[in-house]
């Protein structure tokens, strides 16, 4: 089966860091992207063609 993966301690982490740093009045960026991962498996079938 294949899955996404979100890193939830990294997720956690740089959170806790941008609440530490507002707590401490500093200016946080505005936006944090953190990517998950695609695991694919051989479980998957192929992607079937659109139809018509």
């Amino acid at each position: 089966m294949t899955n996404v993966a979100v890193p939830a301690a990294q997720l956690g982490s740089r959170a806790a860091e941008l609440a530490v740093a507002q707590l401490e009045g500093e200016t946080v960026e505005g936006v944090t992207l953190i990517g998950p991962s695609l695991t694919v498996r051989g479980s998957s079938a192929p992607m079937r063609a659109p139809r018509a």
